[in-house]
């Protein structure tokens, strides 16, 4: 319930930035894992939520955003120093 409720609370922080889909994904992967996606990364994630997403416009729908949030909160990357 904690992961979840943190990974709500960060999706709501992101949703505010008003970014394009591909560039919000990428600010997540920044925030928790303190560096920018790979182009594989990236592009999984894109998938994970519901894209490719053709247009500027295009918006990731906050339910899929929190469950993206919750999968980087509970990474290993995210979890462990190397």
């Amino acid at each position: 319930d904690y992961a979840l409720a943190r990974a709500t609370t960060f999706a709501g922080q992101l949703q505010k930035e008003k970014l394009i889909p591909q560039e919000l994904l990428s600010r997540a992967f920044q925030q928790v894992w303190g560096r920018t996606p790979t182009e594989a990364e990236l592009t999984q994630a894109v998938k994970f939520v519901g894209g490719p997403f053709t247009s500027e416009a295009a918006k990731i729908e906050p339910e899929k955003l929190v469950d993206f949030c919750h999968v980087l909160l509970n990474s290993s990357e995210f979890i462990y120093l190397d």
